[in-house]
């Protein structure tokens, strides 16, 4: 045998147990005394038997790297650094192995005995048989075992997947794996013929050996008292490991199993050639997808393919368009026959069929679209399912009932429509109120405005608020990996919000911003700083107000010019500061014209909030960390955010965003149809006028619009649409409020709507006035008559402790008792009628408001039953 490279998968390991001087080093020390460099592979530190062997030998060519078959990723940087380092490969000896294991998965989710003894050498001898090609002699070396025939190895139980496994099975998993080296070994013969490289596999006989040490004192006694008697020790055991590496009596004989260094019987089920092709494709489905290639084999492209199959048809000759392409002849031949342009195809097929894995996409698609998106746990889930109920195939963990993060990064990889996203979360309001019937009147009432007053897109504006704070939020940064936290200066623990209304035109015109400071007076430095023409105010709390519209109505008029002959539409949302009778007034006299959206959906049809918005939020972020950056240990207040605001504001105020937010929100130019049905699905989905039948009928409808899967389970019935739950018993009769859409705000029928709204709030604050007034002359008499202590204990909340609304009477009627009053005398409770806005006397019937859950007598509110009042003002 010519001396050249050998790699060993050396010593026999378990988990607490290394073999110095077993079957690997004697094997080892056999080559090296030949001459032969030698490369041993094992989990543990191997220095000092390379050492021993070096010394022994004095053959300096002997290498310790390390390898773990308990892990596939091991054993992919293993091959790696030998095909980097190495031109050839003479020898391939798999001989590391375990007999028991304490855990029943690996990292990969693979049973460790058959890893080790088996999955691991599989894929390591795949990665290195381009190496072993380049000899002019290879050889692969397989250590089976006399416990192969041992076995009980079937499809079903090749990695342990058994959802019901047998009492004994796991005595069996050693003897499976080493039927499988036996099975590999013949594959790698038939598949290798004709390439010069031989492949066998031996079993060396009962070796002492302590391959089956164990926690299990008895048991372990047990095999050591059968080495003692049948076994033999290591150096005899590797005579047939070295005879079948460097015998020339074994040139040109591949496929053979031996022992005692002459060729034996197999055990049974290695005769079985379906059941050997089935243990194959199987152990390539439980081996990872990411295969690094190592041949240029069907580098070509479509566009090739379909070049040369155009230059075929045109006259040439096919063996020369298939030099020219270089595509196979027979290749191009097929894919003519079959009118095929598509790319090549090339390694294992995945676990679905191509109409299965777009059917799966697809569903998936359908469900995000109705804003109940699948996670990446319940897709590996709803894979296991649909290939255990369709009885497909698979190399997936029945332990976790669960595919594998290798098949989902191969599923995206092939439905490149499929993405990993991080939702928005969206209210429940939001998904209903985006539906078919508000969205057409909005389109209605913006025709009926377009087409009345003419107005063009420079007339066309859009106006909103939003909140800034003076605590950013940080963006991505750069930070040490693994570490749990990752921090970033921030001024506050929690911010104070400063509200901005802006305002922009369908042709790209900014009218400069508002800001609302929460505060009582203005100060000069808030100004300081901000965008030019920009307008300051306050309130109480940072939120706009009536007062605060009119006046921000009065700053967008100084900018656009409005008269009657020039009108301008201004579109916002139906807040309820904006819809007041003030507005009215001020918009009717000055030409503007207001147009609503319908409520809770201003992220489809709100221009500001689509397109300008979101980059302004994050330029502001960016700005208030360089802010901090710049200044350290220094705060954000609000006097320095008008200056971040301006600085984010001119980057960001763009005629390209104005612009794009008018046209996807179909505005301007008006397009009624920008939104199809897809996008109204979830409200649909969530409408309780739609019945179950319908609701039925619909969803067959869309699936047999879908291309049919030939298994009986789809993936519809393992991950159902979401629908409406049954109709709860209403035990509780609720107001319901009066539901908003779409108006013109300047529009003459609204305007009675308007007053009738203004006279309510007036009334109201009359009554508050006067409920104030008489709270404010009793508290002045009290504390005539009594002393300071006891003034300050007066109850000037309405009968909060004594009429409580889930009292133990359960009833909104209450009398007041005498004995009441005698508890504390010192107590004045505030009981003041909302009607005539007198106090009670003692033993008349109180009626609460189930709405404001203010008081009122009975005998002023003119009521006949005493169930659901509801007050002149909630009505």
């Amino acid at each position: 045998m010519q001396r050249g490279l050998s790699i060993l998968c050396n010593r026999i390991h378990t988990d607490d147990h290394i073999c110095v001087s077993g079957i690997g080093y004697q094997t080892a020390l056999n080559l090296a005394s030949r001459g032969c460099k030698i490369i041993m592979a094992d989990v543990a530190d191997m220095e000092k038997s390379k050492l021993d062997i070096i010394k022994f030998t004095n053959n300096p060519n002997i290498f310790a790297k390390h390898l773990d078959l308990s892990s596939l990723k091991s054993v992919r940087d293993f091959a790696s650094e030998i095909l980097k380092s190495e031109d050839k490969l003479d020898i391939l000896i798999n001989n590391a192995g375990v007999g028991v294991a304490k855990n029943n998965r690996t990292g990969d989710g693979l049973h460790p005995v058959m890893q080790v003894n088996y999955f691991g050498h599989f894929l390591l001898t795949h990665l290195l048989i381009g190496l072993l090609k380049k000899s002019a002699s290879g050889r692969i070396v397989f250590t089976s075992s006399l416990l192969a025939f041992i076995n009980n190895l079937s499809l079903k139980n090749l990695n342990f997947d058994c959802q019901e496994p047998k009492r004994f099975d796991r005595f069996f998993m050693y003897g499976n794996s080493k039927l499988s080296m036996i099975m590999a070994a013949d594959t790698f013969a038939e598949k290798l013929k004709g390439t010069g490289v031989t492949v066998t596999s031996v079993h060396p006989g009962l070796v002492k050996t302590p391959i089956f040490a164990s926690r299990n004192v008895f048991f372990e006694m047990f095999v050591w008292l059968i080495q003692c008697v049948l076994g033999r020790d290591p150096w005899e055991g590797s005579q047939v490991v070295v005879h079948a590496a460097v015998s020339r009596k074994l040139e040109g004989m591949t496929g053979e199993f031996l022992g005692k260094c002459v060729p034996c019987r197999k055990p049974s089920k290695a005769y079985n050639e379906e059941l050997c092709k089935d243990i194959w494709e199987a152990s390539e489905f439980y081996m990872p997808r990411l295969y690094n290639r190592q041949t240029n084999k069907a580098c070509w492209t479509a566009d090739n393919l379909v070049a040369a199959i155009a230059a075929v048809r045109s006259g040439r000759a096919v063996r020369e368009v298939s030099r020219t392409f270089e595509i196979p002849r027979s290749t191009i031949q097929k894919r003519m026959k079959n009118n095929h342009t598509e790319g090549p195809s090339l390694g294992r097929l995945p676990v679905f069929s191509k109409v299965e894995e777009k059917q799966l996409a697809a569903h998936v698609l359908k469900i995000s679209k109705l804003f109940y998106g699948v996670s990446r746990l319940e897709i590996k889930k709803c894979a296991y399912d649909y290939a255990e109920k369709n009885n497909l195939r698979c190399p997936f963990n029945n332990e976790k009932k669960s595919a594998g993060d290798d098949w989902l990064c191969g599923f995206l990889r092939r439905n490149p429509s499929v993405v990993l996203r991080k939702p928005e979360p969206t209210s429940i309001n939001r998904i209903t109120a985006f539906n078919k019937e508000q969205v057409s009147l909005f389109f209605k009432n913006l025709y009926h405005i377009l087409t009345k007053y003419k107005c063009k897109e420079c007339r066309i504006f859009n106006t909103d608020e939003t909140g800034i704070s003076t605590v950013q939020k940080p963006g991505k940064i750069l930070a040490q990996k693994g570490v749990k936290q990752v921090g970033f200066a921030t001024s506050w623990e929690r911010g104070r919000n400063i509200t901005v209304v802006c305002a922009f035109s369908a042709s790209g015109i900014y009218v400069p911003p508002m800001f609302i400071y929460g505060r009582k007076r203005m100060h000069p430095l808030l100004k300081k700083g901000g965008p030019p023409g920009a307008a300051y105010c306050c309130s109480d709390k940072g939120w706009i107000t009536e007062e605060l519209f009119i006046q921000y109505l009065k700053h967008f008029q100084e900018f656009v010019k409005a008269s009657l002959d020039d009108p301008v539409l201004l579109i916002m949302d139906n807040h309820s500061t904006h819809c007041t009778l003030e507005a009215y007034v001020f918009c009717k006299a000055n030409g503007i014209i207001l147009l609503t959206i319908p409520p809770h959906t201003s992220h489809r049809l709100q221009p500001l909030d689509v397109t300008f918005y979101g980059p302004l939020k994050t330029a502001f972020n960016t700005e208030c960390s360089k802010y901090l950056k710049n200044h350290a240990h220094e705060k954000i207040t609000p006097f320095e955010i008008a200056e971040l605001f301006s600085n984010a504001y001119m980057r960001v105020a763009t005629l390209e965003k104005a612009v794009k937010g008018f046209q996807v929100t179909g505005i301007w130019p008006y397009n009624p149809d920008i939104f199809s049905e897809e996008d109204f699905a979830a409200a649909d989905l969530h409408n309780v006028n739609i019945t179950p039948v319908d609701q039925q009928e619909r969803l067959e409808a869309e699936v047999a619009s879908e291309p049919n899967s030939t298994t009986e389970t789809s993936f519809e019935d393992i991950l159902p649409l979401p629908g409406p739950s049954q109709p709860k018993r209403e035990t509780i009769k609720r107001r319901q409020s009066k539901k908003q859409t779409s108006q013109i705000i300047t529009s003459t029928p609204n305007k009675d709507v308007l007053i009738a709204k203004s006279n309510k709030k007036v009334k109201k604050k009359e009554i508050n006035r006067r409920v104030e007034a008489v709270k404010k002359k009793l508290l002045l008499d009290d504390n005539n008559q009594k002393d300071v202590t006891k003034a300050k204990r007066v109850k000037l909340q309405r009968c909060a402790k004594r009429r409580s609304y889930n009292d133990s009477r359960n009833s909104d009627e209450y009398s007041n008792d005498e004995d009441d009053e005698d508890k504390d005398k010192n107590v004045v409770y505030q009981d003041i009628c909302l009607v005539c806005g007198e106090f009670g006397k003692n033993n008349e019937i109180w009626l609460r408001c189930v709405s404001c859950g203010n008081w009122a007598h009975k005998a002023c509110a003119a009521v006949e039953t005493k169930d659901d009042y509801i007050c002149d003002y909630c009505t």
